[in-house]
């Protein structure tokens, strides 16, 4: 069970910023954000504009450098300052915490999958009740990479899979490495790309108070949790297949049907007094 209050509050000031880019043949006569919290855009024709990405980020500053705590980088689509009313286009977003035990080579990777749907000026998170548990023998790479594809994969072969449907994946991996892996341009984990339909946005699991921050919190707690069962011995023996993605990784997966969200209903980010919002833009290419 996790839980979380209706507002969400930054306990320390933190900035917001957001990149975007407008689309080739369009030039940007002025910005407004408008009073549900979009930042909008308007051509020299008073029409509004869809920039090609927008790239909104919560981070904060700190001597080694910003430490991120959410980025969620769309494409042709626009972004709000609460970062909530953008997650709804996704038809399922799960979220994904991988925890591992080094010295036996186990990893588990919990997930859950949720919904967000507008209810008046704020968000309903709806869960489909469950926490998800895979349990992986000797990967050879990134388990949280593999624990993503896994997920894909399934959701791909489920029985009620509908083609057009859109994803989210939450993670807190491979920050540097997510616009290649969301653009097919490097494959996600061996020779495998991201299969078409997901993509992947991030969400600190040890930092932030967004809604998302929350959700993979939760979802790192119950990896840890289930990683001491198994060191306890307490966990039900069931059967290890072999994993089709990559042959030398046993896995096995199991759930918990009990899961409940307290207080669903969600708004926006509060920003602190000291906050920092940047807009920048990129000339198009």
């Amino acid at each position: 069970m996790t839980e979380w209050g209706s507002e969400i509050n930054m306990v320390k000031p933190v900035n917001l910023s957001v990149e975007f880019r407008p689309p080739k043949d369009k030039k940007i006569a002025k910005m407004t954000i408008e009073p549900s919290g979009e930042i909008a855009f308007i051509g020299e024709d008073g029409k509004k504009v869809v920039p090609e990405y927008m790239d909104r980020a919560i981070h904060y500053d700190r001597p080694k450098g910003p430490k991120v705590q959410n980025r969620h980088k769309q494409i042709n689509h626009l972004a709000t300052i609460g970062g909530l009313k953008e997650l709804t286009q996704y038809d399922s977003i799960f979220v994904v915490d991988t925890n591992t035990l080094k010295q036996s080579q186990v990893s588990v990777a919990c997930f859950i999958c949720c919904k967000l749907v507008p209810e008046g000026e704020k968000f309903r998170v709806e869960c489909e009740g469950k926490l998800n548990i895979y349990e992986f023998h000797n990967v050879g790479g990134n388990p949280e990479l593999l624990s993503i594809l896994k997920i894909a994969k399934d959701v791909l072969n489920s029985e009620d899979y509908q083609v057009g449907r859109k994803f989210a994946i939450v993670t807190d991996t491979e920050l540097g490495s997510l616009d290649s892996i969301n653009s097919r341009m490097i494959p996600i984990y061996g020779p495998h790309c991201l299969p078409n339909g997901f993509t992947l946005l991030y969400a600190s699991s040890d930092t932030g108070q967004e809604v998302l921050n929350h959700l993979i919190r939760f979802c790192d707690r119950q990896a840890d949790k289930y990683l001491r069962s198994l060191e306890q011995g307490t966990v039900k023996e069931t059967e290890f297949r072999v994993l089709s993605e990559e042959s030398s990784v046993k896995h096995r997966y199991l759930s918990i049907n009990d899961l409940e969200i307290v207080n669903p209903v969600v708004s926006g980010i509060s920003i602190a007094p000291g906050a920092k919002f940047t807009l920048y833009g990129k000339k198009s290419s």
